[in-house]
C-alpha cells in the first residue's frame, strides 16, 4: 500500500501540527498512477462495467503498455510537449490511456463531457488550441462537426471503429507499435491539465494544473475517506472524468494509491442499478453527488437487499443536507463527508458532514457571499445560490420564496429552465456541465449545455427580475 501524507493522530490539531506536504520537483502524473504499479503485473487498475453489463478487467500493466504505444501514435501526429489533447469519452479504458499518454509526452489532457453541445464543444477545443481530439463512435459525428472551425487540429482519433475520412482508429494506431517508452521527464511545476469553467459569469476560462495537481488533493481524499486507503478498498463514481470530481477526486487519486476504480457510467441514473453496482464489484469508496444519494433513498432496505462493503463516501457539488446524512448512516452504515471547490481550486475546503450549514453560520453572511461568489459552493439548502447569498443561512423565509419560485417555473418550463433551477439550488460557480450531467442522469433528461446558457441567461435576467443585480 503506498503511504499516505496524514499522519494519524488523536484529534485534528494534532494531524494538523504533525502534517507536512512534499512536492518533489520531478513529478509525472502518469509515472505516478500507473507505471509505478505496473512491476506487479496482476495488480488490477480497472474494472470496467459497459452498457450492455459486460465486465472486463485491466491491469496497471496493461496501462502502462497501452498508454506508451498510444503516446508513440500521438507523436505521430504531431503531439508534442505543451500541446493539447482533446479528451471527448466517458468512462472507459481508453479514456485513461488517453490522460496517461497525454501526460507522458508532456502534453497537456483538455477533457470535455460527451454532454457537450457543438457550440459548447467547439469553443472549448477552439480556444485550448487543441492539436488532437481522442473520441469514441457515438460522439464522434458530433467532433467532426466543428473540426473545421479548430485551426489548430491535426487529427481525431476514434476509439471505435470508424469509417469517417480522415479519422484515426485507436486500435489499429497503437497495432505493432512498441510498448516500450521513456515518459518526458516532467517538474510538478509543468502543465497537464486544462479544464474549462462553466462560463457563469463571461465565457467559459481554461483553469491550468500543473502535475502536481494531483498531489494537492491528496491529504482531502484521505480526510473524506476517512484515512484512504485502507486495505481492500476499491472506488467507484458515477461522476464523469471530463469533470474534476470524476477525474481528480477519483479516478487518479485512487491510481496514486494503486487502488483499483470501477468504471461504469450509465446515461441516465438509477438508484437501484447504483446499489447493484456498489454491491456486485465489492465498492468500499464512493462519491455521490447529493441529488444521486435523494434518489437512493427513496429504495427500501438497500442493505437487506444488496450486500454493500462500504467503509466511506464522499459528497459535493450541492449541499447534502441533514436528513440524507442521517439516512447514509442508519441505512448504508456509512456517513457521506461532504467536499468543496471549484474547476480553479478543487477540494479547497472539506468541512466534514455537516459542514456546510455549520461552517456558512460560523463564517457569517459577508464572508459566505464572499466565498460563494468566488465558487467554493457553501450555501446549502437554505440559501439562494449562482451568488445569490443575500440574507443569512438561517432565514426560513427566504429559503421558502426561493424553493417556492424555483418550482413554479420546473412546473412551467422547458428543460433549459429546469435544469436552470437545479444551479438554483445549487452554490455559486456550479460548472454548467456538471450541473446538467447529474440533473440529466436523475431526471432522464437530454438536451446540450448550449440550451443551458441559454436557460441561465433567461432565469436571470428575464426570469428574475427581482433578484437581477444582487
Amino acid at each position: 500500500m503506498t503511504d499516505t501524507l496524514l499522519p494519524r493522530g488523536e484529534s485534528y490539531a494534532d494531524v494538523y501540527a504533525r502534517f507536512r506536504w512534499p512536492i518533489p520537483t520531478a513529478y509525472n502524473i502518469a509515472v505516478d498512477v500507473c507505471d509505478r504499479h505496473a512491476t506487479d503485473r496482476s495488480r488490477v487498475a480497472l474494472v470496467y462495467e459497459d452498457d450492455a453489463g459486460c465486465v472486463s478487467e485491466h491491469t496497471f500493466a496493461e496501462f502502462r503498455a497501452r498508454s506508451n504505444q498510444f503516446a508513440r501514435a500521438l507523436t505521430t501526429l504531431g503531439v508534442a510537449r505543451g500541446d493539447r489533447v482533446g479528451i471527448v469519452l466517458p468512462q472507459r479504458p481508453e479514456t485513461a490511456v488517453a490522460h496517461l499518454a497525454a501526460y507522458k509526452l508532456g502534453a497537456v489532457a483538455l477533457p470535455l463531457s460527451t454532454l457537450f453541445g457543438p457550440d459548447a464543444l467547439e469553443y472549448r477545443l477552439r480556444d485550448a488550441g487543441a492539436k488532437v481530439v481522442v473520441t469514441d463512435g457515438e460522439n464522434l459525428e458530433r467532433v467532426l462537426a466543428v473540426a473545421k472551425g479548430l485551426p489548430a487540429l491535426v487529427g481525431v482519433v476514434c476509439v471505435d471503429r470508424a469509417d469517417a475520412d480522415g479519422v484515426v482508429e485507436y486500435a489499429k494506431a497503437i497495432d505493432g507499435v512498441s510498448d516500450s517508452l521513456e515518459p518526458v521527464a516532467t517538474a510538478a511545476e509543468d502543465p497537464a491539465l486544462l479544464i474549462y469553467t462553466s462560463g457563469t459569469t463571461g465565457p467559459p476560462k481554461g483553469a491550468l494544473h500543473a502535475h502536481r495537481v494531483l498531489l494537492g488533493h491528496l491529504p482531502s481524499i484521505e480526510f473524506y475517506h476517512e484515512y484512504f486507503p485502507k486495505p481492500g478498498d476499491r472506488h467507484w463514481s458515477p461522476a464523469d472524468w471530463a469533470w474534476a470530481g470524476g477525474l481528480l477526486d477519483v479516478l487518479l487519486p485512487s491510481w496514486h494509491y494503486g487502488v483499483t476504480v470501477v468504471a461504469h457510467r450509465p446515461k441516465k441514473f438509477d438508484a437501484e442499478r447504483a446499489f447493484e453496482i456498489l454491491a456486485r464489484h465489492r465498492v468500499r469508496n464512493t462519491f455521490l453527488v447529493p441529488t444521486m444519494l435523494k434518489m437512493m433513498r427513496s429504495v427500501g432496505d438497500p442493505r437487506g437487499r444488496w450486500r454493500l462493503e462500504l467503509r466511506s463516501m464522499f459528497t459535493g457539488g450541492e449541499a447534502v443536507g441533514e436528513e440524507v446524512i442521517r439516512w447514509a448512516r442508519e441505512a448504508l452504515g456509512v456517513t457521506p463527508h461532504e467536499g468543496f471547490g471549484q474547476t480553479e481550486v478543487n477540494l479547497g475546503l472539506v468541512p466534514g458532514a455537516g459542514g456546510t450549514q455549520r461552517l456558512v453560520r460560523m463564517l457569517g453572511q459577508a464572508k459566505a457571499k464572499e466565498l460563494v461568489l468566488l465558487g467554493l459552493r457553501l450555501t446549502s439548502d437554505e440559501a439562494a445560490a449562482i451568488g445569490l447569498v443575500t440574507k443569512t443561512v438561517e432565514n426560513e423565509a427566504f429559503s421558502s420564496e426561493v424553493r417556492e419560485f424555483a418550482g413554479r417555473l420546473a412546473r412551467q418550463a422547458p428543460i433549459a429552465i429546469r435544469l436552470a433551477k437545479a444551479l438554483l439550488n445549487r452554490g455559486g460557480d456550479t460548472p454548467i456541465d456538471a450541473a446538467l450531467e447529474m440533473e440529466a442522469m436523475a431526471f432522464g433528461l437530454v438536451a446540450s449545455t448550449d440550451d443551458i446558457y441559454e436557460g441561465i441567461q433567461a432565469f436571470m435576467e428575464k426570469r428574475a427580475p427581482k433578484f437581477k443585480g444582487t
